[in-house]
């Protein structure tokens, strides 16, 4: 079989984050920036293998947990930014002041738009529902980057209607 290098996606993606929207509709996101290096979407599946006596190996499996976790490494530091991250109220970011107290569950919608395998195109990845599960160590240094990385996992939206599409949707432009 011939590859195709043209099909070689490369490239960074634009990431983009705004309040959770019901029904998997268009969210009004805000751009994160600048990353200090590539946007990670790692998919884990679980499965329950079904053993029996006489066989060394599983006989069947059914999938039992399947999750969805995207990674940003941020290394812009605008305040509007932050507190998204700590997972803080709007009313917690006044002119340039940020109060963080304990954070409030917050859902996001989260939209990343990267290289497509058309000449020119674009892929997008929208994941309808998601929380920040973890912010990661906030660097400070001489001489280095003020950087964090954003984990957001995702979760089902149930408020879409549609079974087969209920927590991202992938398309090639």
């Amino acid at each position: 079989m011939a590859g195709d290098a043209s099909k070689i996606l490369i490239g960074a993606a634009t990431v983009s984050i705004g309040p959770w929207v019901t029904a998997g509709g268009a969210g009004t996101l805000v751009d994160v920036g600048f990353t200090s290096g590539p946007v990670e979407l790692t998919t884990k599946t679980t499965f329950y293998d079904a053993k029996v006596e006489q066989a060394e190996t599983p006989v069947a499996q059914a999938i039992t947990e399947q999750s969805f976790t995207l990674k940003v490494p941020c290394i812009q530091g605008e305040l509007e930014k932050l507190r998204m991250a700590t997972q803080q109220p709007t009313a917690n970011l006044v002119t340039k002041t940020l109060t963080v107290a304990r954070p409030t569950l917050q859902y996001y919608q989260v939209q990343f738009v990267g290289k497509g395998p058309e000449t020119g195109g674009t892929r997008t990845v929208t994941i309808y529902r998601c929380i920040v599960k973890d912010v990661g160590a906030i660097q400070f240094g001489k001489g280095a980057e003020q950087k964090y990385e954003l984990t957001l996992e995702a979760y089902q939206d149930t408020s879409i209607t549609a079974t087969a599409n209920t927590v991202m949707k992938v398309v090639d432009a």
